[in-house]
């Protein structure tokens, strides 16, 4: 979609930035660009990661210990609902992102699994009137159709159909939206800093 493109703009022009930027560190010694030249490189472009304070990477770890946590109580279940809550708020790159860290980088065999524990959230703690539609959820916020359990059952719309197939099919078409912020991640690096020797 259009905010898919603009992500992928905005790593584009990044990506030129850095190119014009490295180039003037290979040929300083040589002279070959002024600094009038490096002040004409494409300006850094923000990317829109929310304004949560816990990241992709955070909201996943967290995610897979209430879907790891045995038994699955209430407080669990709370954190569960306001962990998606947070994931449905933030902007697509950020939700992308969550997906891809839940996935170890990639793999939709690992996504589909953790997507399967997703779908079947434990919520048998939380009043029935207030317990979340998670396909529902995740299929609004991402624009990909989450199947549901019990349309593939007996009687259901697809029960001629798998399941686990459906979810799979979902998880890879997750990942193919996972770009913008694969590229984001890999740019993203700490910087050293020399450490300061005692007098």
């Amino acid at each position: 979609g259009e905010q898919s493109s603009a992500a992928k703009a905005a790593i584009n022009a990044n990506a030129c930035l850095a190119a014009k930027q490295e180039e003037v560190i290979f040929s300083s010694h040589r002279g070959t660009l002024t600094r009038q030249q490096l002040g004409q490189s494409l300006p850094p472009v923000d990317f829109q990661l929310g304004c949560s304070l816990l990241g992709p990477m955070e909201v996943a770890v967290l995610l897979q210990s209430g879907l790891a946590a045995v038994p699955q109580g209430r407080q669990v279940q709370q954190n569960q609902r306001m962990l998606l809550e947070l994931l449905v708020s933030q902007p697509p790159l950020f939700q992308r992102g969550v997906f891809y860290e839940l996935s170890n980088n990639g793999s939709a065999r690992v996504l589909s699994n953790h997507l399967l524990a997703l779908l079947d959230l434990k919520q048998d703690a939380v009043h029935p009137g207030a317990r979340l539609d998670v396909a529902d959820l995740l299929t609004t916020a991402l624009g990909i159709q989450l199947p549901r359990r019990a349309d593939f059952m007996a009687g259901g719309s697809h029960a001629s159909n798998s399941y686990i197939l459906f979810v799979h099919r979902a998880a890879t078409k997750i990942l193919e939206e996972c770009t913008p912020y694969v590229a984001l991640k890999h740019w993203v690096q700490e910087e050293e800093v020399p450490s300061v020797t005692s007098l």
